[in-house]
């Protein structure tokens, strides 16, 4: 007996885009084909159907492991652990952070991330952070930062100092972003440049294989913009770091390989695949550019835009969806929210079922075995390669501006953003459906959200200075303090994330 079923297919005929187009024709009873045809945000079609001829001419896609790295940066992916299942700490005292840790990892997890200071684990001094992670074994497990300053990435790394761990067990990364964290604020900390490339020089003395920068293209995914958007934002502000850490002496391909993209990812399946698809061709063209050669390490967080504070039992579909195609997208890392995020502090439940939705899709579902499966379908491949360049577009549009900064200052990337959102908002409301809100609402109870304590008091001392990495270091193994958060200063309009379900109450 053979498992070989080639034969099965020649038993049929041959079968064109013509045949199908007159049997699709013949169902829809008098409607043209192009009633079917569907848009993307970005306005590029999306069926009905694709045939071998719809696809990219020349096989742009290439190899997996091979540029530009539409199929993946590795030719063949961990076959135990295909991605990092990283898991976030919400916040809380450093005995619940550390709880909170242990129990991730324990769980499945295999890195975490954390928010220091305001708004996240109140962990303002090295002794804190070392009670956040106590238990935590460095060789094993990867910690990063999720945003924050040059203060709280020295914290970081005065703990992986103090700890004693070797350099080449160290994994994680600072998660430095002063672009986007203007964005966020409103205003962009000048002089940037040179603290950034201070400690990016540090890590590799260090022999640290850290990812120092965050390149946070999910703002604009999160502020309501379009696949193609995203993807500018990811180029102009990758662009714009390899400029600065260049320009201080810095090897391009060391440039390339210590930033991470931040990508949000929806409950759209087919088009989140093709977004990171596209998003690794594109930076691997800016990379050469830069003169570098490499594909980036892409962490897919799902989208809390898309997310429910009403029925929020439905976030579980949506976050599910959205982390297959992260996972069928090539993505490096994946952080699935808890479904209780939008309505308030979650549980350990809710925090089990988001590691519970990455191990099922990689031990069960065997999602890593794969690598690129949406490789070759037409769908994919056509979808992947107008998203690049509608992206590469809109980028060119941005360095016209003079760069991400300059376009933010401007209010360019506001503006374009701002347009996607509302014609999603009006599609909403002219009665595309929000599952649970305007269709189908459910009468379940609501899941429990956590209470996650307040902070106690600040330690006493001196607050850890952001004008330089070296100063920041010495400050934190010293004993300094993480800053207050800086007020927003009105300098331009700040990127703002949204929900969909705002608009509905939910």
């Amino acid at each position: 007996m053979t498992d070989d079923a080639s034969h099965i297919a020649a038993e049929f005929p041959p079968v064109s885009a013509d045949d199908w187009r007159a049997l699709a024709e013949a169902s829809l009873k008098g409607e043209p084909l192009e009633s079917l045809t569907r848009k993307t945000a970005d306005g590029i079609v999306r069926g009905p159907v694709f045939f071998r001829g719809d696809a990219p001419e020349g096989g742009a896609s290439g190899a997996p492991g091979e540029a530009p790295y539409t199929r993946g940066a590795a030719p063949i992916r961990d076959r135990f652990l295909p991605w990092d299942i990283r898991a976030p700490i919400p916040g809380g005292t450093p005995a619940e952070a550390a709880k909170t840790a242990i129990a991730a990892l324990e769980g499945g997890a295999s890195s975490l991330t954390l928010r220091l200071g305001n708004g996240g684990v109140s962990a303002r001094n090295a002794d804190e952070l070392a009670a956040a992670l106590n238990g935590v074994k460095l060789d094993l497990a990867g910690v990063w930062q999720f945003d924050g300053g040059l203060a709280s990435a020295a914290l970081l790394a005065a703990h992986w100092e103090n700890s004693g761990a070797k350099p080449a067990d160290i994994k994680g990364g600072f998660g430095l972003s002063p672009i986007a964290l203007g964005a966020l604020s409103g205003a962009i900390r000048e002089g940037w440049e040179a603290p950034l490339a201070e400690a990016v020089k540090w890590a590799s003395e260090q022999q640290l294989d850290l990812k120092t920068i965050a390149v946070r293209a999910d703002l604009a995914c999160e502020a309501g913009g379009t696949s193609a958007q995203e993807i500018a934002w990811m180029a102009a502000e990758a662009a714009e770091y390899f400029r600065a850490l260049i320009g201080a002496g810095i090897a391009p391909d060391t440039a390339a390989k210590t930033m991470e993209i931040r990508f949000a990812v929806d409950s759209d399946v087919h088009e989140n695949i093709a977004k990171l698809r596209a998003a690794r061709r594109v930076f691997s063209q800016v990379a050469t550019a830069f003169g570098a050669d490499a594909a980036p390490h892409i962490h897919a967080i799902t989208a809390r835009r898309m997310m429910s504070a009403k029925d929020a039992w439905t976030n579980l579909l949506r976050a599910t969806a959205a982390a297959f195609a992260g996972a069928a997208g090539g993505a490096d890392a994946i952080t699935v929210r808890p479904l209780t995020e939008a309505a308030g502090d979650p549980t350990a439940f809710a925090l089990r079922l988001a590691r519970n939705i990455q191990i099922m899709l990689a031990e069960e579902s065997h999602m890593g075995r794969v690598q690129d499966p949406a490789g070759g379908a037409f769908l994919h491949e056509t979808l992947s390669d107008e998203i690049a360049q509608s992206a590469w577009s809109l980028f060119q549009q941005i360095e016209g501006e003079g760069g991400l900064s300059a376009a933010l200052k401007s209010g360019f990337v506001q503006s374009k953003i701002g347009e996607a959102r509302d014609a999603r908002f009006k599609r909403y409301e002219n009665g595309d459906i929000l599952l649970g809100l305007n269709k189908y609402p459910s009468d379940f109870d609501e899941p429990a959200t956590g209470d996650i304590a307040p902070p106690p008091e600040p330690p006493k001392g001196d607050p850890i200075p952001e004008t330089g990495w070296k100063a920041a270091l010495e400050a934190a193994k010293s004993g300094g303090v993480l800053p207050p958060a800086a007020p927003e200063t009105g300098e331009f309009e700040p990127v703002k994330p949204i929900r969909w379900a705002e608009a509905f109450n939910g």
